[in-house]
């Protein structure tokens, strides 16, 4: 993945690290839980807030999308950089006043830091149980093709996030494409790489491919779904509300129960007749 494209995208205010297990003898890292626009990553007017994170401290303390951070503590803010110095030096549950434009109004906030979560527990907090976001792809294997993920609505949809060069990814794949046989057109699955598109062919053409393979264009698909690590794959249901995280290998089993219970049929409608209910 390129990094630096993934980071323009995607800025999650101190929380660059990948999980907090990998990080566990270290002190726990302050967390704000905001996206800033990429437009505005440098600026000497502050830095913009294009989405509050769920469950955060921003969105505790009324931080909006489009308000812009200008200062922090008396501190100016004039870059992500700064950003994130300032906000390091703190205790991980220290207050800080953070003063923001909001609609041409200078604003300030208290706003009480917590502890960054761990990279499993953020992606749960904002997408289990929430509507997927859709994002643009093109389909490499088995043909062609520009779609996104909102055109899969009507069928549970499997996303998973690979890469090529990734190892466990290959047994994940071999589980997918078993699934894929044993469900068929019922439901959609599809493998999203960040790789250039001409590789994920040359993937295919070697390995086979028994669903769709496709190239994430402009890296959205993992900004949208806070993907930091392969594989991970995701169970949308019909209406596509997120149901299922599955991080690593060996999640066959736990994904075929799940799509088992959404592709159970309707139970016929009942009908009473003479006070007496049948089917």
């Amino acid at each position: 993945m390129n990094l630096a494209l993934f980071r323009s995208l995607l800025i999650i205010v101190l929380l660059l690290h990948s999980s907090a297990e990998a990080f566990a003898q270290t002190p726990p890292q302050p967390w704000l839980g905001v996206i800033l626009e990429k437009t505005t990553i440098i600026d000497d007017q502050g830095v913009v807030i294009e989405n509050v994170l769920r469950n955060s401290p921003a969105i505790k303390s009324d931080l909006r999308p489009g308000d812009r951070i200008i200062s922090i503590n008396g501190e100016p803010v004039n870059s992500l950089g700064k950003l994130q110095m300032l906000l390091r030096g703190q205790d991980a549950q220290a207050t800080v006043k953070i003063v923001v434009i909001r609609k041409g109004k200078r604003l300030e906030s208290s706003v009480a830091l917590a502890p960054a979560p761990a990279m499993h527990q953020l992606i749960e907090d904002q997408l289990l149980d929430q509507l997927a976001p859709s994002f643009a792809f093109e389909t490499v294997a088995p043909a062609s093709r520009a779609l996104d993920l909102s055109s899969m609505k009507g069928k549970p949809t499997i996303v998973e996030f690979w890469a090529t060069w990734c190892t466990p990814c290959k047994a994940v794949a071999a589980d997918l494409g078993a699934i894929a046989s044993k469900y068929g057109d019922r439901i959609h699955i599809v493998g999203i790489s960040s790789e250039p598109a001409k590789t994920i062919t040359q993937y295919a053409a070697q390995h086979g491919a028994a669903y769709l393979l496709a190239h994430d264009l402009g890296e959205r698909g993992h900004a949208a779904f806070f993907v930091r690590t392969y594989p991970i794959a995701f169970l949308l249901d019909a209406e596509h509300r997120v149901i299922g995280i599955y991080i690593g290998t060996e999640q066959r089993a736990k994904i075929e129960a799940r799509l088992d219970k959404l592709l159970e049929p309707d139970p016929l409608p009942s009908k009473v007749i003479n006070g007496q209910e049948r089917q």
